[in-house]
């Protein structure tokens, strides 16, 4: 909600605040994603691209794993590092169930 009414700054230490209080399951998920894309939006790439990083070697196996790799290809992208944003959308055009990201990371 917050990121969605423009507040991204208040995302970030709304998810900061809840990833500190240590939420467990789907909600720690959640919240991990979360924290990198608000800081995405924010317009911290380099904090955006090591948070989605770390979501991808704590679950390799979410089915948030093609959102989160394309959040980090753009985060990379906006960073200035063009040829590991591009490695970062490989990985998604060419991952098996990448959904909506698969065309998305096609055309990037």
């Amino acid at each position: 909600a917050y990121s969605a009414a423009g507040l991204t700054l208040d995302a970030v230490a709304a998810y900061a605040a809840l990833l500190g209080a240590g939420p467990a399951g789907d909600y720690a998920e959640r919240a991990a994603y979360g924290a990198a894309y608000a800081h995405y939006a924010a317009g911290n790439y380099g904090e955006a691209a090591e948070r989605a990083r770390r979501f991808l070697d704590q679950r390799p196996d979410s089915a948030q794993t093609a959102a989160v790799r394309f959040l980090l290809a753009n985060a990379l992208d906006k960073a200035g590092d063009a040829a590991a944003a591009v490695t970062e959308y490989r990985l998604v055009r060419d991952a098996p169930a990448a959904g909506e990201f698969k065309a998305r990371a096609q055309y990037a």
